[in-house]
Formats: C-alpha cells, sequence, structure tokens
C-alpha cells in the first residue's frame, strides 16, 4: 500500500476526505472548534472546549484557529493513526448510541443522545439530514453497517 505525503494511502485519504466532509458542516473547507466539537459528541465523546482548542492548535500551520484539509489529514495521521482510530470510534459510538442494545440506532435514542451533550444541539433540520444520510435502506433505523459504510467505506465524490 503506497502512503503519500501526508503518510496515508490513497484509500486512506478518500476516507479522510470523506470524514471532512461531513464535519465540515458549513462547507466552507475548514472545521471551526465548534463543527470539531459536534463531530465528537456525534461519536460518543464530549470534549471540552480546550481540549478541541488543543487538538485544532496541534495541527493549525497558518494560526488561524480553523483546521483546513490538510491539516486534518496530518491530525487523522498523527493524533489518531487515521482509520484505525475511525473504525474503533465508530464501534464504540455505535455502542453508545444503541441504548437498548437491539443492535439498532432508533431516532429516538440518536436524538436524546444529541439533546442530552449540552451546548450547540442539532436543530430539528440538521437532525432529519444525518437521519436522511445515516439511513441508509430508510427502515426508521439505523444498524452498524449502515453507519460504519457512511464513516467508513463511502467513496471520494472529487
Amino acid at each position: 500500500m503506497e502512503k503519500n505525503k501526508t503518510g496515508l494511502s490513497s484509500e486512506q485519504m478518500t476516507h479522510v476526505r470523506r470524514a471532512f466532509r461531513m464535519i465540515d458542516s458549513n462547507g466552507n473547507g475548514r472545521i471551526s472548534s465548534s463543527e470539531l466539537a459536534r463531530a465528537a459528541r456525534v461519536l460518543g465523546y464530549n470534549p471540552s472546549l480546550r481540549e478541541v482548542q488543543q487538538m485544532i492548535a496541534s495541527v493549525d500551520h497558518d494560526c488561524n484557529g480553523q483546521i483546513d484539509f490538510s491539516e486534518f489529514a496530518q491530525l487523522m495521521r498523527d493524533r489518531f493513526g487515521a482509520l484505525e482510530y475511525q473504525a474503533i470510534a465508530v464501534k464504540d459510538a455505535f455502542k453508545t448510541l444503541d441504548k437498548d442494545g437491539n443492535g439498532f440506532i432508533d431516532y429516538h435514542e440518536l436524538w436524546a443522545f444529541l439533546k442530552g451533550t449540552g451546548e450547540d444541539p442539532l436543530t430539528e433540520a440538521e437532525f432529519q439530514s444525518v437521519i436522511q444520510d445515516l439511513d441508509v435502506n430508510k427502515d426508521g433505523k439505523i444498524d452498524y453497517n449502515e453507519l460504519a459504510k457512511k464513516m467508513c467505506t463511502l467513496e471520494d465524490t472529487n
């Protein structure tokens, strides 16, 4: 598996691009501290503002307080072992969100979790957008394979 200058394979870069696009909710090409914090909460983590700012500062080479794609790729490589971390995070997030342990995340479980995270909750419209994206087979619930596919294996659309 050949690595590029970021130290990630082309397949890993595809996944990192997809993750970047998902986190960059306003599509401006940069991840803000609030976007990074929201992504962490969706994955079942609850970092403090200081922790998020430290993550950003560790790769923010242009010192603008946000993460561009190349900085994000470095963060994924350096801090999380790129996709190895992502696979673990998806599995952990699924377990956290599947409150009743039935192997599915239903809308109510996800909504309750997101409402319970505290600061900067999703709006109803944002929540519906997340649900539409994650519920691939439109059966009203998210299974592990749907979540993993959306988070880890979508093809690059660039």
